[in-house]
């Protein structure tokens, strides 16, 4: 691909009730997934990665109010492996409480280049996190 202009990721949402749909562009030159509505459908949590910072962030579901709940700087480039013990926070997903978010620790022993860059071997660890400590804590 010759195309160096930035990828963005756009999240298209359809509100069944009023047949409403709109989009919301989460971060700007990012590539943004695995989205999870809140049990309230006032938020979302998302993945977001522009290549250098990784993380899990949370954003109104109208588009505003983008807050980061954790980043791991995990470097990704283009048939490269990133480093043996290198962590990821991943698939991220709200708990039914509507306070806490369940997501996935991975730290890699062993690495390739592959699809995403970081196909390889591991130990993987799901935790739950309280939003409102994690908010506390990466405060802008």
């Amino acid at each position: 691909n010759t195309n160096s202009d930035p990828v963005e990721s756009r999240f298209t949402i359809w509100q069944v009730a009023t047949n409403n749909m709109h989009t919301i562009i989460p971060i700007a030159n990012c590539i943004s997934f695995h989205p999870s509505y809140s049990p309230d459908g006032k938020q979302i949590v998302f993945e977001s990665d522009n290549g250098s910072d990784h993380g899990i962030y949370i954003i109104n579901s109208d588009g505003t109010g983008l807050r980061r709940l954790l980043y791991d700087r995990i470097r990704r480039q283009v048939n490269k492996p990133v480093p043996a013990g290198s962590i990821e926070f991943t698939n991220p997903a709200w708990h039914p409480d509507g306070r806490h978010i369940v997501y996935q620790y991975i730290e890699l022993t062993k690495t390739k280049p592959g699809y995403s860059g970081i196909d390889g071997e591991g130990y993987t660890t799901t935790y739950l996190l309280d939003v409102a400590q994690a908010l506390a804590i990466n405060k802008p």
